[in-house]
């Protein structure tokens, strides 16, 4: 969990994997849809329909290929203010060799509608990404059950003072 203080409005978030411990990976991942549904259903927030088809089918692997170093695959996030509850799952993509993992993220973003966002991660990645590839996925769900931002998380090579340029010069930043 964690208390995030900002002028707008503090929030208290909780990061979540459903189970039992002791159970596998693969037990904790279902529970925690499951756990997620029920989440929505309490809150009086449909469903988000998009979720298995668009995200989890493109991105967890069958249960014949279920990675056995995997101890967790799907954690869900709640933050609450006075004024709103947000939900956040996250994935992960940790496993398979470095393209395979890209294209998960290409067919989630497109599954999701993202052209765009596909669009300009391919361009910055051509840019700056040398030696980094995906290894876990955020998406805020929104009150109507929609889906929001998209983040995506990734395992870099060296980070070093050249590697923060390059971000900086290709996302046209300004930093030190």
């Amino acid at each position: 969990w964690s208390f995030c203080l900002n002028n707008a409005r503090p929030t208290v978030r909780f990061v979540c994997e459903a189970g039992v411990p002791g159970t596998t990976a693969y037990a904790r991942y279902k529970l925690s849809l499951q756990k997620l549904a029920a989440l929505c259903h309490r809150l009086n927030w449909p469903y988000p329909g998009w979720l298995t088809d668009k995200v989890v089918k493109q991105v967890m692997p069958g249960i014949d290929y279920w990675p056995d170093w995997w101890e967790s695959a799907l954690w869900f996030a709640v933050a609450a203010s006075d004024k709103q509850i947000n939900l956040k799952i996250y994935l992960n993509l940790n496993y398979g060799v470095p393209l395979h993992r890209w294209r998960r993220v290409g067919r989630v973003l497109l599954g999701l509608g993202r052209h765009e966002c596909l669009t300009q991660l391919c361009e910055l990645s051509e840019k700056v990404s040398h030696e980094s590839w995906p290894t876990g996925l955020a998406i805020d769900i929104l009150p109507n059950g929609e889906a929001g931002r998209v983040e995506i998380y990734f395992h870099s090579g060296e980070v070093n003072r050249d590697w923060l340029d390059n971000w900086y010069r290709a996302l046209a930043a300004d930093g030190e």
